[in-house]
């Protein structure tokens, strides 16, 4: 009977460890998965020629592995010009994240943006690219709840207007940030 027992043990011993070692995949058990979705805003005030602006964000995006953040923004500001009068700067483009540390109540994120926008008026429409890195230290407020103060700089390229520089439509930024949704493991 001690055989039969000792085989047996021998023998689910063996077949846990088996089991314990399936391939890993870049989609599947311990790859890359989806643990997450957010959605949520931003209002900003950023530099403009001396003076301050206020921009507004929405935004979504998939949170893979607990850390990393990729999704879509949206990014639209008003802002004015002397010679050109009320400009407004319309973005939408690519959002990526990383959180090192979202399971802690207080945590940094880590967030790059870039997209493809305009600047019109009712005279002007001049195609841009907006390239934004950012840092959020950001508060679990609930599970589903999120609240952040985000700093950054935004860049402008390729911008045409006459008498403004692309260095002039750039600028830093602050804002605050609300995030809703959901994590799970």
């Amino acid at each position: 009977m001690k055989k039969i027992l000792l085989l047996l043990a021998l023998f689910f011993t063996v077949c846990v460890s088996v089991e314990a070692q399936k391939d890993e995949t870049v989609f599947g058990r311990k790859g890359i998965s989806v643990t997450g979705v957010w959605g949520g805003y931003m209002h900003n005030i950023s530099t403009f020629q001396d003076d301050f602006s206020v921009s507004r964000n929405g935004f979504f995006v998939f949170e893979l592995n607990k850390k990393v953040l990729v999704g879509w923004d949206g990014l639209n500001a008003q802002f004015s010009d002397n010679n050109l009068g009320t400009l407004d700067l319309n973005s939408n483009g690519l959002t990526l994240g990383y959180s090192p540390w979202a399971h802690k109540a207080f945590h940094p994120v880590f967030n790059i943006y870039a997209g493809r926008g305009n600047i019109t008026n009712e005279e002007i429409l001049d195609n841009i690219n907006v390239f934004q890195p950012s840092v959020t230290m950001e508060f679990n407020v609930f599970r589903w709840m999120k609240i952040g103060v985000d700093g950054g700089y935004r860049i402008i390229t390729e911008s045409n207007l006459t008498g403004l520089s692309d260095q002039e439509l750039s600028g830093p930024y602050a804002g605050l940030k609300l995030k809703f949704g959901w994590s799970w493991d």
